[in-house]
């Protein structure tokens, strides 16, 4: 028989109230994979409840750094503060709740940030956007180029394997970081809010 494994899933930057490209990318790939493995048990992690992912099924915990706060405390300007400290969730108590739920699997997609422990035992997966702080460093200062490829480069090594959001990320992967490195890519798909129908453009088309 097989055995439902546990999956940890690091997804505070759901938390925003307006996700950027990162925050829409998480978000495509949390539903997809829970709408199509109804075997395994999820719990997600976020700073607060958002209506970013807004799911209501019987495989998934859902986990908020906001429940440290009491009731009378559990306000806007308060939940920006935990925001803002989001690194002490991601480093330290993510993992420590990984660990107490004897998670098998943990999966990290801040992109920079990654937890600085994860128990052995638990397989980890980092997904990795692209590597514009190391391809094209005059974008950045020089402080910020560091810093980001220092922790780029920490938290693959860090990772069992990598998921990557295209091929050209994955080759830029294994020529700057690691070409040993499991790779594995999970393409975007694309949003229907952003990206019209096909009969808008033949419509246009025709007015041309």
């Amino acid at each position: 028989m097989k055995k439902t494994k546990i999956i940890s899933i690091e997804a505070v930057v759901l938390s925003d109230d307006k996700p950027t490209g990162v925050g829409r990318a998480v978000k495509g790939y949390i539903k997809s994979l829970i709408e199509s493995d109804h075997e395994n048990l999820y719990h997600i992690f976020m700073v607060a409840p958002s209506d970013n992912l807004s799911i209501n099924k019987s495989n998934i915990v859902l986990h908020y750094f906001s429940d440290i706060l009491p009731d009378r405390l559990q306000k806007k300007r308060y939940i920006n503060i935990l925001y803002k400290i989001k690194f002490i969730y991601i480093w330290f108590i993510i993992p420590f709740i990984s660990k107490k739920i004897r998670s098998d699997i943990f999966i990290g997609t801040h992109g920079l940030l990654f937890p600085l422990y994860i128990s052995r035992g638990i397989k980890t997966l980092y997904i990795v956007y692209d590597f514009v702080g190391i391809l094209y460093p005059e974008t950045m200062s020089r402080k910020n180029r560091i810093l980001v490829k220092c922790i780029t480069k920490r938290n693959i090594r860090s990772s069992a394997e990598i998921i990557t959001i295209s091929d050209s990320v994955s080759s830029e992967l294994k020529l700057l970081i690691d070409q040993n490195k499991i790779c594995h890519t999970v393409h975007l798909g694309f949003d229907q809010s952003v990206f019209y129908p096909l009969k808008h453009f033949l419509l246009f088309c025709r007015w041309l």
